[in-house]
């Protein structure tokens, strides 16, 4: 089911798969987007004029009625200032302004998550293909190169329940892709597996971050921790790669080669750490080992300043070898995203066995 590709070193010509159509397409929603600030810009002028009135009414005596008692311990914050009413509007107006312009912009990745309040813990889920890889999907790898052992990849996953609207048929909306049990993690298990078979010693993580944050914008923060701990723990690690799926429509984030789907690929890089330039280099290279393979399973490189809607870092700074991978979007299914990932699974053995000065014998 999935590609035939040589077992070590760089595929000859002759392995290069013809990509039979793959032109990326842009969606143009201005008018939603104008619409959607004017309504959100509405409320909190409303809002405004609400508090102002609030607080004349204050004055009067009633500073401490149980209404504010009540609502700071629901929302978390003090409706008795002005600023606490902008509080509640700026998360849903941010979320909007990331997903129009990943819309809008063909190179741009998207990272706006679900409303904290509606993520559901588990859905149900149906139409999986074999989780460890069996079922024909990929042939036994005997890697004539290895890492003997030590695990030099630690992939992990900050949106962990990114999942995927082929597998969930209860949801239709895109904006509610997202599950406890069927998501992004099972793609980073397999990118492992792929890797661990080529003799790339690799480790994973599939923490559920979604019960420990108060909002989705701290999910980098509460990976990052993961990372910093797994790198006390285990010094031969040496690539960082955080797996995430794309919030992108389909047309965008998928390109059919040689009669089979695929889901694309795209780096995504933080200009918000010191040595960014040497994160994407690395992508660069891994790029164009995946165009080698497959050409057009890769969209360009995303690069991301740090602004006060964008993480602009995606704990890149913590290594030159650091990365985030965008492996299709939620209109691909799994057995889309694993096909891509025995492709980018191979570009990484290239790269890394030539970039080796010693082979290092099988055990």
């Amino acid at each position: 089911m999935l590609l035939q590709f040589r077992q070590f070193r760089r595929p000859a010509k002759q392995q290069m798969i013809k990509q039979s159509s793959g032109r990326e397409t842009s969606g143009h929603a201005p008018g939603r987007f104008i619409l959607m600030t004017i309504t959100v810009a509405a409320l909190i002028v409303a809002s405004n004029w609400t508090s102002i009135y609030i607080m004349d009414w204050m004055k009067q005596g009633h500073e401490k009625n149980a209404f504010f008692q009540i609502a700071h311990k629901v929302v978390g914050t003090d409706l008795r200032k002005p600023e606490g009413w902008f509080q509640i509007a700026l998360p849903a107006f941010q979320s909007a302004v990331v997903t129009a312009e990943a819309k809008n912009d063909p190179h741009s990745s998207g990272e706006s998550g679900p409303p904290m309040s509606t993520v559901p813990a588990d859905n149900e889920t149906s139409d999986l293909p074999p989780e460890d890889g069996s079922g024909g999907s990929s042939q036994s790898v005997r890697p004539a190169l290895s890492t003997n052992g030590r695990k030099v990849v630690f992939i992990y996953h900050t949106h962990n329940r990114e999942s995927f609207l082929p597998h969930l048929p209860d949801i239709k909306d895109a904006n509610d892709a997202y599950n406890a049990k069927i998501n992004i993690t099972m793609v980073g298990k397999r990118l492992a597996e792929e890797l661990e078979k080529r003799g790339i010693g690799s480790e994973v993580s599939t923490v559920d971050y979604m019960p420990t944050l108060s909002s989705y914008s701290l999910s980098y923060a509460a990976s990052l921790k993961t990372v910093e701990a797994v790198m006390q723990k285990n010094k031969d690690l040496n690539f960082f790669i955080d797996v995430h799926r794309d919030s992108r429509e389909r047309d965008q984030t998928t390109v059919t080669i040689n009669g089979k789907k695929y889901a694309k690929v795209a780096f995504v890089i933080g200009q918000g750490n010191p040595h960014w330039q040497q994160n994407e280099e690395l992508a660069k290279n891994l790029k164009t080992q995946l165009e080698d393979i497959a050409p057009g399973i890769s969209r360009p490189i995303v690069n991301k300043e740090k602004t006060a809607g964008t993480n602009g870092e995606y704990n890149q700074s913590l290594s030159s070898n650091a990365l985030l991978v965008e492996i299709g979007g939620p209109y691909n299914s799994l057995e889309e995203e694993y096909r891509s990932v025995e492709v980018l699974a191979q570009a990484f053995a290239n790269f890394y066995w030539d970039a080796q000065k010693v082979d290092l014998p099988v055990k």
